[in-house]
């Protein structure tokens, strides 16, 4: 029973559940054995809590860029945590607006709805989740996603994501015509990030798709492998300084329409740069949230000419505020490929109501 509670001080529950296991299995009526289960659970709900964050609210998100794409979702959000297992969904409508397969200015809107059902495993240490989704968004048609996800927590802070999905694409391409088009991704998202000691921490990104052209006659498969990796160092609580690199690359080239590919389809792009990262708590319970990665890239389009170095600029910022009932979040980002060419924007707003714990 002592050894338990030595484990559970240390972070790694799933050991601390073991040893207090053994311990009763010798001594079932054991106080220490079992008061070390008691807080062990308690501790399991506190961390699934905190990590789930049980809500019912409202969300608008936004996405725009200088290829006359927009995307703009509106609708509320609901999940809860009932013992081991997480139930949650999203709601509203969509709105896509940019180039049509046409070549001139178009449209789509319709009515979105995604599931989820997880639950956790291993004292808290293990999410394993399935995915459902549905939209209306191509010209009424019902459009159909479902994917898993799994994730790995470690005592010392590690963390391991793996995700699969199967689902439209346009969230990826980021273009109307991919919409107009019915292009399907299967996908594969790896993420993995943990600290090196006290003061580093590394992170990596490994993402694959198979995109599926169905709208298009003849139109093969096309493969989209991306991948980032960084590190950094903990300077202070509130700022850590790190470089990292990015990696972006289609096997095959986008099917067109007239001279409109559906999608950006780079040969390769790369680039690597330094970023900040910096926290902290601001007024009435707001906390600050920023990351800027200047970096230098290097594009070789598919189509004119051989690759050429352009300056890459990302930042986010994001302010967050939670209450005792309730939560509210505001996050804007932006890209910029080229000091005079392709430039992205993004807003995120939700606000909502905390469900309290779990049961």
């Amino acid at each position: 029973a002592l050894l338990g509670d030595l484990e559970r001080w240390e972070g790694d529950r799933p050991a601390a559940a073991e040893r207090y296991a053994e311990a009763l299995a010798e001594a079932p009526a054991h106080p220490a054995a079992t008061e070390g289960v008691r807080q062990l659970e308690a501790e399991v709900r506190r961390v699934t809590v905190e990590v789930e964050r049980p809500r019912l609210g409202a969300l608008a998100r936004s996405l725009a860029d200088t290829d006359d794409f927009a995307r703009v979702d509106l609708g509320g959000e609901w999940l809860t945590v009932r013992d081991r297992w997480v139930w949650g969904t999203r709601t509203g409508a969509r709105y896509v607006e940019g180039r049509a397969l046409s070549g001139s200015a178009g449209s789509e809107q319709g009515l979105f709805a995604d599931f989820e059902a997880a639950r956790w495993w291993r004292s808290g240490t293990v999410r394993t989740a399935v995915h459902a989704g549905v939209q209306t968004i191509r010209s009424g048609e019902v459009d159909l996603g479902v994917g898993a996800s799994a994730r790995f927590g470690g005592s010392s802070g590690a963390r391991t994501d793996v995700r699969v999905d199967w689902e439209p694409a346009f969230g990826l391409a980021n273009t109307l015509q991919a919409v107009e088009a019915n292009v399907r991704q299967g996908r594969l998202l790896l993420a993995h990030d943990r600290p090196l000691g006290a003061r580093w921490v590394a992170a990596g990104t490994f993402d694959v798709a198979s995109l599926d052209h169905r709208g298009v006659d003849g139109a093969s498969r096309n493969t989209r492998i991306q991948g980032s990796v960084s590190g950094g160092r903990v300077l202070s609580p509130r700022l850590t300084l790190g470089l990292t690199g990015r990696l972006l690359r289609y096997a095959g080239e986008s099917p067109t329409f007239g001279s409109l590919p559906l999608y950006w389809d780079p040969e390769l792009s790369v680039s690597v740069g330094p970023y900040a990262q910096y926290r902290r708590p601001l007024a009435g319970r707001w906390e600050l949230d920023a990351r800027l990665n200047p970096a230098l890239g290097w594009i070789d389009e598919r189509r004119g000419g051989s690759g050429e170095l352009v300056p890459d600029l990302s930042a986010r910022l994001a302010l967050e505020r939670e209450g005792s009932t309730y939560r509210t979040r505001v996050e804007v980002f932006y890209g910029q490929g080229r000091f005079t060419g392709y430039r992205s924007y993004g807003l995120d707003l939700s606000f909502g109501a905390a469900l309290g714990g779990s049961r």
